[in-house]
């Protein structure tokens, strides 16, 4: 266990001044652990556990007709991850004549706060979010997490014209 910092200490101190009360921690926070966030994710659709190229976790799922995968990094044994890295790789065979533009995927970036943009060498539009999960978080915020991702991939898919 780590020692609190005088920084900490004065901030949690000042908050009882100010309110009374010890700061509140969310009761039973979701861990960063494929087998407790694979439930959040069956909450939008399919979904299901892997393992990536290194053995690490990855949930591939389904919103809808749209794919995409979350990738766990900073794990101990495969639990108590560090980070998820929510991502969709989208391409559409229309796009070999027309496909999306830097441009496009700038105009995103400028404007929504969920989920960035890029463009790959290989014409796909990736759509990606990380979330830091240290200490894991309360299970309302998890699924506030899920509905804004499922959003962000319906309104990405839309803005790049992309045909589900």
């Amino acid at each position: 266990m780590t020692r609190p910092t005088t920084r900490s200490l004065l901030v949690t101190l000042g908050l009882i001044a100010v309110t009374g009360a010890l700061p509140v921690q969310a009761k039973d926070p979701v861990p960063a652990d494929p087998w407790e966030i694979i439930h959040a994710a069956r909450e939008l659709g399919d979904a299901e556990v892997r393992r990536d190229t290194l053995r690490d976790p990855l949930i591939v799922a389904r919103s809808g007709s749209l794919r995409y995968h979350i990738a766990f990094y900073g794990c101990d044994l495969g639990r108590d991850c560090e980070t998820l890295l929510f991502q969709a790789r989208l391409f559409d065979p229309r796009w070999e004549r027309d496909p999306p533009k830097p441009t496009d995927m700038d105009a995103w970036n400028a404007t929504k706060v969920y989920g960035r943009a890029v463009l790959t060498a290989s014409g796909h539009a990736v759509l990606e979010h990380p979330v830091a999960m240290h200490g894991g978080i309360p299970k309302e915020t998890l699924s506030a997490i899920f509905e804004a991702w499922r959003d962000a991939l319906e309104e990405f898919s839309d803005h790049i014209d992309f045909e589900r």
